[in-house]
């Protein structure tokens, strides 16, 4: 083999503007930089890979009537109860005899790998940071996703988040480079999962809940911006489901309210009219083609 060499580095191609630095809020989450510079994209040096794996429409049949393993995306606000939700599904399932596997989120180990936020501090270099995040994602999913298949259709695959969350922190010029440099769009992205489940942050609606640790340094009206960014982020998703804090019975009502929206059993739209016995058909806001329990 020849000589060890060093990979050039990305060329600058923002203008003066676009280096300086954009506020964050401190957190893991929030170093995403959520006042990212809206500025002109021509290109960020990194080079494009390969398509990722495109996988069969699945958004248009019933949840899980489908060929391979039920793919759902939990995703959410700060302090929404993502991990717990995560922990329920997983003892549903189990308990109807399916086997489920688990995808972690790809930023979490970018951040425990040693990035960090000022890493994040021009857009050229939040392009790279997501784009990383949204390789590393594609790989874990899909190798999970893979095993998963082994194990007969009734196999479910939980993701921690999912490709389109890292549009909610990145401007939309920064986002659509993204897309570019991975050869995404957001049809191919809402295919790989049969829904969303987005858990409302508890800085909103409940916020007497809502806690700031050493990980998760956002403030109770930061939390909110992000909690509404992502909820945008997903809007396209013909599965979109977002559960409130709203619901009887504080978290525990919360808590049922997922495993309903999994079972079908309950769809409540945001002018409160619930669909006992439905499906995750039925229920739509016709205005953001996005359902809302407990609201």
């Amino acid at each position: 083999s020849g000589p060890e060499t060093t990979p050039p580095r990305p060329r600058n191609l923002w203008n003066s503007q676009g280096q300086q630095r954009a506020r964050t809020s401190g957190g893991m989450m929030g170093a995403f930089a959520l006042t990212a510079l809206l500025l002109p994209v021509s290109g960020v040096g990194v080079a494009t890979p390969t398509r990722p794996q495109v996988l069969p429409a699945r958004a248009q049949s019933p949840l899980g009537a489908h060929a391979g393993p039920t793919v759902l995306c939990l995703t959410g606000g700060p302090c929404g109860g993502k991990t717990t939700s995560s922990a329920r599904l997983q003892d549903y399932f189990t308990s109807q005899g399916r086997r489920v596997f688990l995808v972690p989120e790809a930023a979490t180990i970018m951040w425990q790998g040693g990035c960090e936020p000022a890493d994040l501090d021009s857009p050229e270099r939040r392009v790279a940071f997501q784009v990383a995040v949204m390789r590393m994602q594609i790989q874990l999913e899909d190798s999970i996703r893979a095993m998963a298949s082994t194990s007969g259709p009734q196999s479910v695959v939980l993701c921690d988040r999912g490709l389109s969350d890292g549009k909610a922190y990145t401007s939309e010029v920064e986002w659509a480079e993204v897309l570019r440099v991975t050869s995404l769009t957001p049809e191919l992205i809402n295919r790989r999962y049969d829904a969303i489940i987005h858990l409302v942050s508890a800085a909103d609606g409940a916020q007497e809940h809502y806690r700031m640790t050493k990980t998760r340094q956002e403030t109770a009206v930061q939390a909110v911006e992000i909690d509404l960014r992502t909820q945008g982020a997903w809007v396209s998703h013909p599965r979109h489901i977002i559960v409130d804090n709203n619901a009887p019975n504080g978290f525990d009502g919360k808590m049922e309210r997922v495993l309903k929206a999994v079972e079908g059993s309950e769809v409540t739209t945001q002018s409160g009219a619930a669909s006992a016995g439905g499906n995750l058909d039925q229920a739509w806001n016709p205005m953001l083609q996005t359902k809302v329990l407990a609201r």
